[in-house]
């Protein structure tokens, strides 16, 4: 790959063929057919980055087969030429990596926005660095202009919804993760949260080598969830257990990882046989005040109990709209 289309006009062109082959898997009777509009779904999705391959991680986390075709959009997509990310590092540090990296590994995992290198520092310590792609950020405001196609792979999203409040609500969120400094403040929350909630590790950020498009933390590693559901009985309990506290960690902090693709978490084990959750990329952060939390868990409870309760103040307490819940 060479760069990434983000005119309009060609990446629309782009977009359209993809919904062309997601509306042939949603009519597709015949195995064969399917699985290879799925792998072209796949294979076009991380060709084009942004908003389409965060859609194919949402596709990967399916049962059956979207699930295993999808995988690769979690971090095993095709990256940037190496040459590309030196310029973009050159440019943010304004000077040649080499004068701030001891190392930096030519290889690079893919996301979304964004690639990951590993490297080391002069002074020797192990770290990620993401490097945001070069025009991206026009790139996801084309595929924004293009959303009634990229519904498509939805299930019909565009008939259902108002996209165009879609569209305002994500390029909001589409703008601050793409905006590394803001990204790195929201793991310095994160890992202030770690020193408190046991089993829960956060890579330590270098802030004063992070820029708008470049953020740089400490190398972290550990098993994926296909390889933590292999370990034994024990172990595994143990890796749900503390996926599942930190899920719960919301309703006392008020705000949780968004993002949590199997990418983008890894499980280890440490000497003492303790199970630790990994978190990588904090660029989106679901935020909630207190009033939102209480209603939250007020549903919870009612459900759970069969209670006879109104939920309709707890709906609003949510943020759906009064006029829309009346008829409900």
């Amino acid at each position: 790959m060479r760069k990434i289309a983000a005119s309009l006009g060609p990446r629309g062109m782009q977009l359209v063929r993809l919904a062309g082959a997601s509306y042939r898997l949603a009519r597709s009777h015949e195995p064969a057919t399917a699985e290879h509009a799925r792998r072209f779904l796949a294979q076009s999705m991380g060709r084009l980055k942004g908003l389409p391959q965060k859609v194919g991680q949402i596709l990967s986390m399916a049962d059956g087969a979207s699930a295993d075709t999808f995988a690769e959009l979690t971090g095993n997509s095709e990256p940037l030429p190496f040459s590309v990310i030196e310029q973009v590092l050159a440019h943010e540090w304004r000077r040649p990596w080499r004068e701030v990296l001891a190392e930096l590994e030519p290889d690079g995992k893919a996301a979304s926005l964004g690639q990951v290198h590993r490297g080391r520092l002069l002074s020797g310590e192990a770290v990620a660095i993401k490097v945001q792609y070069p025009g991206i950020a026009k790139a996801v405001q084309a595929d924004l202009k293009m959303l009634g196609w990229l519904s498509l792979p939805l299930s019909g999203l565009g008939r259902q919804f108002n996209l165009a409040g879609y569209r305002e609500e994500m390029l909001r969120d589409l703008l601050e993760e793409l905006d590394y400094l803001h990204e790195a403040d929201n793991q310095h929350q994160y890992d202030f949260l770690s020193r408190y909630q046991p089993g829960l590790v956060v890579p330590t950020v270098h802030g004063r080598l992070c820029t708008p498009r470049v953020l740089v933390c400490a190398w972290e590693e550990g098993a994926t969830l296909a390889e933590a559901a292999q370990w034994p009985e024990p172990q595994r309990k143990a890796a749900a257990r503390v996926f599942l506290e930190h899920a719960l960690g919301f309703f006392r902090n008020g705000f949780i990882h968004a993002d949590l693709h199997p990418g983008n978490f890894r499980f280890r084990q440490t000497p003492g046989g303790e199970v630790e959750l990994l978190l990588y990329d904090f660029g989106c952060i679901f935020r909630a005040e207190l009033n939102v939390r209480l209603a939250l868990l007020r549903l919870i409870q009612i459900t759970e109990e069969n209670a006879d309760a109104d939920p309709y103040p707890l709906f609003v307490a949510l943020g759906f709209k009064p006029d829309y819940l009346e008829p409900l």
